[in-house]
């Protein structure tokens, strides 16, 4: 099983790689940063390290302002409402690639980014553990603990911001049906557990618990969804910690359903309903698998 999952994210990372024009940048060019802001971490993922640093240091060249921010024009809509959310993903690659300097003012824009919803949150949480701001990585988890604190009914539901957008119904996710963002409570169960990894601090793991309990006791498709790759990446994470057995049945299962959605060329969908590029798609089960594979292989 693990081998198929590493043959299978190499197989994307082949068809990413072909989708790569010979002026260094990702087709389809029109879409913008939607495009290509997970493809060098997948490379990277994938061992293409040559290929994913040619890639990033030609976006951080071409795209990234003197501020640190990234070129908005493009963006669809849930890249405007997860704002930062790109820049974690560019900043993460080059935290594995050891481009350290040149994306440093990418890092200080999203640590002075406000996070009010869990998505945010965890993904710069996940970007101040990288950059050893550890103490800021602790801010986001705090945010995250609070954020259990003030459900109103957290065995039926769980709201994903603390700002205005609390009971707005895309910021909810029910419990009981089907088809929810389940990649609220996945990606701050895989954000705490390596805040607990991180820090050995108890809290965090009690947390990445709590989201992790959330996430799998959802609607009857919460193993069969695109939206769980982060809930299988927190199972990978909590299983390479204690050890057990759930965690590790829950990531083997959804990355089984991400494998059968593969097309033979390597690729995955072409677009989702959120109308990701079929690059930023393929990239981001690249690195899922990859990260399963890794975690979850003893």
């Amino acid at each position: 099983m693990i081998d198929r999952l590493v043959q299978s994210a190499a197989k994307g990372a082949v068809w990413l790689l072909s989708q790569i024009a010979d002026d260094g940048m990702v087709e389809p060019r029109d879409r913008g940063i939607d495009t290509y802001y997970k493809v060098p971490r997948a490379l990277a993922a994938a061992g293409n390290t040559a290929e994913a640093t040619a890639l990033l240091e030609r976006v951080i060249h071409a795209d990234m302002t003197p501020n640190g921010d990234f070129e908005p024009a493009h963006r669809g809509r849930f890249h405007h409402d997860f704002y930062i959310y790109p820049h974690c993903w560019l900043i993460l690659a080059a935290q594995q690639l050891n481009v350290h300097q040149p994306i440093e003012p990418a890092t200080d824009f999203v640590d002075s980014f406000p996070r009010h919803d869990i998505l945010t949150a965890s993904f710069a949480g996940l970007v101040m553990l990288g950059a050893q701001r550890i103490a800021c990585a602790r801010t986001d988890g705090q945010f995250l603990l609070e954020l259990i604190d003030m459900q109103p009914a957290p065995d039926r539901r769980l709201h994903a911001a603390a700002d205005e957008r609390f009971d707005q119904p895309g910021y909810i996710v029910q419990r009981d049906t089907p088809g929810q963002r389940y990649y609220f409570p996945g990606i701050a169960s895989a954000f705490l557990a390596q805040l607990h990894e991180a820090t050995g601090e108890p809290a965090w793991l009690d947390a990445a618990r709590w989201y992790w309990n959330f996430w799998f006791n959802c609607g009857g498709d919460v193993l069969q969804s695109v939206r769980s790759g982060k809930g299988a990446l927190g199972s990978a994470y909590l299983h390479r910690i204690t050890g057990e057995n759930q965690y590790r049945e829950a990531a083997l299962r959804i990355a089984d359903y991400l494998q059968s959605l593969q097309a033979p060329n390597g690729q995955w969908h072409a677009l989702d309903a959120a109308g990701d590029p079929a690059p930023s798609y393929t990239a981001e089960f690249v690195v899922w698998l990859h990260e399963i594979a890794r975690c979850c292989g003893a």
